[in-house]
């Protein structure tokens, strides 16, 4: 099972867009091997995954999906926080799933930028 360092040479540029509780995730995998370039190279631009807040223990709800024969693409960890599972459902479902665990507090890097330009990001001075 690929597992993703933060020491790999693994560059993903990231967009991300919040509506209510729904998030919208566009990534454009630059450099490394993973998943996001693996897809590329395969089926060009297109839907990679769906992803889903695990509710309970992140490990357990893997090991379940795994005693009922669902392979497991690509884990990995951001930070010292997040972490996530692409479980391999792309012949079957036509994409991959992604099991995701955020735990309260977890922070991701500071946005390079926003769009609209001009907005100022929350702790930021003018």
């Amino acid at each position: 099972i690929p597992m993703i360092e933060e020491s790999q040479d693994l560059n993903v540029k990231a967009a991300f867009a919040n509506i209510g509780s729904l998030q919208i995730e566009l990534l454009q995998p630059v450099c490394g091997t993973s998943s996001h370039m693996d897809f590329l190279q395969t089926h060009g631009p297109g839907v990679h995954h769906l992803s889903f807040d695990v509710v309970g223990d992140h490990d357990e709800t893997v090991a379940a999906v795994a005693k009922q024969g669902i392979g497991i693409e690509m884990q990995g960890r951001l930070g010292d926080g997040l972490t996530f599972t692409y479980l391999d459902t792309q012949k079957e479902l036509g994409t991959l799933f992604e099991l995701v665990d955020e735990p309260d507090g977890f922070e991701c890097h500071a946005p390079v930028a926003i769009y609209p330009s001009g907005q100022q990001m929350e702790g930021e001075s003018v």
